[in-house]
């Protein structure tokens, strides 16, 4: 071999050596498999790893759920609270068929949202509900404390 070759072989040899050398290191060893939770657990199988304990699930029983931030959705109280006022309006009362294609929370103006604190009450909550009536798609915002329905105008 002349002196070139030696030395690109010897370099490649090199590299290779290196690379098996970084991917056994970093490779975690194989667990038992009879051993479930050990499989799972990363703090066993990585050093990147950062979760200690995997989170644990809530069960959140949305019936009694009460909102604790003006952005949290509409509890499931709140949203029949809405149908309620709905269904009492004479827009619904008085036609043959609607739907209810959307009810979400009106969110609060960002001021409002940026000045309430952690303990404060909760600003007044509004739903706003995209409806089907009588061939005729509407856009009403409903407040939940007064019990009142707004149907917008818009000028076009």
């Amino acid at each position: 071999m002349d002196s070139k070759n030696l030395i690109r072989f010897l370099f490649f040899t090199f590299i290779i050596a290196l690379l098996l050398l970084l991917t056994l290191t970093n490779t975690p060893y194989p667990l038992p498999l009879s051993d479930n939770r050990a499989l799972l657990d990363c703090a066993t199988n990585s050093r990147r790893c950062t979760i200690k304990q995997p989170p644990k699930p809530t069960t959140r029983l949305h019936t009694t759920d009460v909102p604790h931030h003006p952005l949290d959705p509409l509890t499931l109280t709140e949203l029949n609270k809405v149908r309620s006022i709905l269904l009492s309006h004479d827009l619904f009362s008085n036609s043959n068929s609607f739907a209810f294609h959307s009810i979400v929370l009106d969110e609060p103006d960002k001021a409002v949202v940026l000045e309430w604190s952690h303990g404060d009450a909760l600003p007044p909550r509004k739903a706003s509900v995209i409806a089907f009536v009588n061939g005729e798609t509407h856009v009403l915002t409903v407040s939940g404390r007064r019990g009142t329905l707004w149907l917008p105008h818009y000028d076009y």
